[in-house]
């Protein structure tokens, strides 16, 4: 169910923003547990936006509390590091910046969620 909903939004974002100069990248993972997608919108060569989303997707009770670490090397080397309460979808405002290179087509983002005393390593990609 959750896969439908967020397959639905990710649809729903592409129709929706296929009219505009902007233009999307989607850097997407999926594990046993975990779907991330780290989502970047380039209005121009030099000005982005970006939101970060973590969905549990696992078999067992949706956990309470996740720890979760996102390290993005390109340019400006962004490290997102939290705890939070969780009910089964994260999304976090990542960053936004108006006079930097920002996000390539080809970068990787690595992501770690630890939660329960179990541990999960993503490689996010553009798809």
């Amino acid at each position: 169910m959750i896969k439908k909903v967020l397959m639905l939004l990710l649809f729903s974002i592409f129709f929706l923003t296929a009219c505009s100069g902007d233009k999307i990248m989607n850097f997407l993972d999926e594990s046993d547990n975990w779907s991330v997608n780290y989502q970047v919108k380039k209005f121009d060569e030099n000005k982005e936006a970006a939101e970060f989303t973590i969905t549990y997707i696992g078999e067992e009770p949706t956990p309470k509390k996740i720890h979760y670490n996102l390290d993005y090397p390109s340019q400006y080397s962004l490290k997102i590091d939290g705890n939070s309460s969780f009910e089964g979808v994260l999304q976090l405002a990542g960053h936004s910046c108006d006079d930097c290179s920002g996000s390539k087509e080809d970068d990787e983002i690595t992501v770690i969620i630890t939660w329960d005393g179990k541990s999960e390593l993503l490689h996010l990609k553009n798809q």
